[in-house]
């Protein structure tokens, strides 16, 4: 029966790990927990203890299903602690631990992509670097085309508004030449004859006319102006349609 009071580290750092009764013995007096309790203690342990505790524990779980498999295994944080200690022993354990363990979350903690294709812990490291350059590559590339999306709608931006000045610029010129004409019916005229806008592109001002205006005009004029006007908005063009209407046009 496991002694749940067992905490000292020196069952474990004793045991021969080729030894597979001296494992089954030890891990009947401790129990699986013994591997959690015995971090509080990593720092009174050399790099060579916490390398036989490495051993041990990877052993173990081969031995014992219940003995911290999968992610709950203590060996990759001892591992990790062991690097903080002495990188070459770690190193060197961490090869030993990825051809001997059946549990794919040791050495490395995880288990993923490159822990399912590599075949050797170089490897391994080489298939990490490949896959987080492959990822730092996707992700400049996004960044780059987010940063020309966000460059071309800015390009796009300030054409619009400068079409937009280019636009009123014009319409203020032509507006201004319209103004110049004191006599409403010949503005009218002017205004008729433009291909290019419809009347009520102009200021409504130059709608206030009345019948009498309008009845100066040839037929073929008041024909046009009305066409023009068919889908004048609401307003003082619509009422010059209205006219035109009455007119006849």
């Amino acid at each position: 029966m496991a002694d749940s009071n067992m905490t000292n580290p020196d069952a474990i750092l004793m045991c021969d790990e080729q030894s597979e009764a001296a494992l089954i013995s030890l891990m009947e007096r401790t129990g699986p927990s013994v591997a959690w309790r015995v971090q509080d203690q990593l720092s009174e342990l050399s790099a060579d203890q916490i390398g036989k505790l490495i051993r041990v524990f990877t052993r173990l779980e081969i031995l014992a299903g219940g003995w911290g498999r999968g992610s709950t295994s203590q060996v990759p944080a001892l591992l990790a602690e062991l690097d903080r200690r002495d990188r070459a022993l770690a190193y060197e354990l961490r090869i030993w631990a990825f051809h001997t363990t059946n549990n794919p979350y040791i050495p490395f903690g995880s288990y993923g992509w490159a822990r399912d294709r590599a075949r050797s812990v170089a490897e391994y490291y080489r298939l990490t670097r490949e896959r987080q350059a492959e990822v730092a590559k996707a992700e400049h590339l996004r960044s780059e085309q987010a940063l020309q999306r966000k460059r071309k709608r800015a390009i796009e931006h300030s054409d619009r508004i400068a079409a937009q000045l280019r636009a009123k610029i014009c319409r203020d010129n032509l507006i201004d030449v319209l103004a110049r004409i004191a006599d409403p019916a010949k503005r009218l005229e002017a205004i008729a004859s433009d291909c290019e806008h419809p009347p009520y592109y102009y200021p409504e001002e130059f709608a206030k006319v009345d019948s009498g205006v309008l009845s100066l005009f040839e037929q073929e004029v008041l024909s046009s102006l009305a066409g023009k006007l068919s889908r004048a908005p609401k307003g003082a063009w619509r009422k010059v349609r209205s006219m035109l209407e009455l007119a006849g046009a």
